[in-house]
C-alpha cells in the first residue's frame, strides 16, 4: 500500500485511467498546479524511446514528468534532461514509481524541495523499480518524508543509479540516504 495519492495535473479523463480502488486526497485546480498546462496542452518532445527519449527542457517539464508518472503514464519510458534546472520556489511531488530511464545528460537540478512529511518513498523518484537514473547531479536539495527518503530515489528495487551525485539535506524517521 502506497501513501501517495493518485492525483495529477492532467485532464479529468486521464486522472482515472487505470485506477483500481479508491482515491485519496485528489486535488484538482489547487494552488500548486496553477503554473502548469493541462494534459491536453502539455507534451514533451520525443517519443519516450531509448533512441528518442522524452526531453525535459524546463522546470515545468520536470513537474509534469512527476505528475504524469503519478497518473500512471510513461512509467517505462525514457527521459533525458536537456538543461540545468533551478527548482527554487516550486513544489515537487515525488512520483510514486518509475521503471524507465532518466538520463540526466550531465545536467544538474538545483534547489529541489520535496515536503511529504507523512509519506514513504520520497525523492526525485519515489520508488525506482527496475529503472535507471544516470548522469545526473542534484544540489541544494531539501527532502522531507517519513520513511524511505532520498534525494535521487526514496527506495530502489532492482534499479541502477549510475554516474550521479546528490548534495543536500534529507529528513525522515527511518531508512534515509542522500542518494
Amino acid at each position: 500500500e502506497s501513501s501517495h495519492s493518485a492525483s495529477s495535473f492532467l485532464g479529468t479523463s486521464e486522472i482515472f485511467k487505470g485506477i483500481n480502488g479508491y482515491l485519496d486526497n485528489l486535488a484538482i485546480g489547487s494552488k500548486y498546479n496553477q503554473q502548469l498546462a493541462t494534459g491536453a496542452d502539455f507534451e514533451l518532445e520525443g517519443e519516450g524511446t531509448e533512441e528518442n527519449p522524452y526531453q525535459i527542457r524546463s522546470e515545468k517539464d520536470l513537474l509534469m514528468f512527476a505528475n504524469q508518472l503519478n497518473a500512471g503514464m510513461y512509467l517505462d519510458a525514457y527521459f533525458r534532461l536537456e538543461e540545468d534546472l533551478d527548482m527554487a520556489g516550486l513544489r515537487y511531488t515525488a512520483p510514486a514509481e518509475f521503471r524507465g530511464t532518466l538520463d540526466g545528460n550531465g545536467r544538474e537540478i538545483r534547489n529541489l524541495t520535496i515536503n511529504m512529511a507523512n509519506a514513504e518513498n520520497v525523492g526525485l523518484i519515489g520508488l525506482l523499480n527496475g529503472g535507471t537514473v544516470k548522469n545526473l547531479g542534484i544540489s541544494g536539495a531539501v527532502v522531507n518524508g517519513k520513511s524511505r527518503v532520498g534525494i535521487i530515489a526514496g527506495r530502489t528495487m532492482y534499479a541502477r543509479i549510475q554516474n550521479c551525485y546528490a548534495k543536500g539535506t534529507v529528513n525522515g524517521e527511518w531508512d534515509c540516504a542522500l542518494i
